[in-house]
Parts: C-alpha cells; structure tokens; sequence
C-alpha cells in the first residue's frame, strides 16, 4: 500500500520493475546477515474492484494500524509479483532463487482467498484461546492476545503486537475444507500438550 504522493508510486507507473530488500538486522557486520533481494514486476490494484476489498481485509488483519490511512483517497494496493531472488544467508552462503521457490502456487488458492477473511474473523472472535495455544504449543511462544492474520495453503500467520509470526501446517491444504479440519486438529492437539 502506498500512497500517491510517495515518489515510489510516481516511479512504479513509469516502470513498473522494481526490487525488494528484506534482512534480518543483527549486531556487528551487517554483511553477515541473511538478506533476500527480490525482483519483481508491480501491478496496481483498482480501488472499485473486488481484489482491492479482498486486499484491504488481508492488509488491514496484518498491519492493523494501517487503517488510520488505508482509505484516504491517494494510497493505492500494488501488487508484487515476483520474477526472481537472490537469497544471501552469510558469508558464502548466496543462492538464485526462482518465483517457484517463492510462491505457492495451488488450485485451491482462489477459494481459500474467499473464505479467508470470514475464517480469519471467526478464530479471533470465537476462538481467540486456539489462536493463544497455537502460540504457546507450536511456536512455545508467551502467553497473550495473539490474532490470527492470515491463512494461505501451507500454513497460518498470527500477530501479537509487532511480534508476527508463521506456524506451518504438516502437510499444505488440498481444498478450503481442509482449513476448518486443519485449525480444528491443530487446536486439540496443543490444549491437550499444553494440559499435559
């Protein structure tokens, strides 16, 4: 999401190739760190369509302070997509990656995308406990009022303040059913390892 008057917009109109830099910041030689340049091509998103409301419900549940702006009229969605990487894990540890390293590519994508935000909603109002047991079983996180943010074939994100993080599923899922069974399993399994 960015808004009009940021030069990025101007420049992505223009040329719409653009890169992606994310690392993982450490003490000491910044070099040494692990990085990940991504090459991608950047598509914007009509405001009157279907995917911009898809894409405000999935922006807002992962950056939830974003809707003091998300509606203004100059910020727009761009979508990345991504064309190629360059993974740096350290000193001589560098690989080229490919978009299929990347992505996950499924037949079921576009059907879990629509029953996402009702799932998402419905764990953190109905079932705010699973979501704090995920945390606490699968990742021995602290206690607290985690949220689930977003739910893809391979696995889940939940947020607790700025401390996001990624639970993956033991196998990805092979239709949209499959993501009530998978939460529901996944639920009993740590209230019972956490009770034991």
């Amino acid at each position: 999401m960015i808004s009009g008057l940021a030069p990025h917009t101007a420049a992505l109109r223009a040329d719409p190739r653009c890169a992606l830099l994310l690392g993982e910041p450490g003490k000491g030689d910044p070099l040494a760190h692990p990085r990940i340049s991504i090459a991608a091509g950047a598509t914007e998103i009509d405001r009157d369509s279907t995917e911009h409301a898809r894409l405000r419900t999935r922006y807002l549940n992962h950056q939830p302070k974003a809707k003091l702006y998300a509606d203004l009229g100059d910020f727009r969605f761009f979508r990345l997509t991504p064309t190629a990487a360059s993974l740096n894990g350290g000193f001589g540890k560098a690989y080229a990656l490919t978009p299929d390293h990347l992505l996950v590519r499924s037949a079921i994508t576009a059907d879990l995308a629509a029953r996402e935000p009702g799932a998402v909603e419905h764990m953190n109002e109905d079932h705010f406990d699973s979501v704090d047991h995920y945390a606490r079983f699968y990742l021995k996180a602290p206690q607290g009022n985690w949220t689930l943010t977003g739910i893809e074939e391979d696995g889940f994100t939940i947020a607790l303040g700025d401390d996001i993080r990624r639970i993956f599923f033991d196998v990805p899922l092979t239709s949209a059913e499959d993501m009530h069974h998978t939460l529901v399993r996944m639920a009993r399994t740590a209230r019972t390892g956490l009770e034991g």
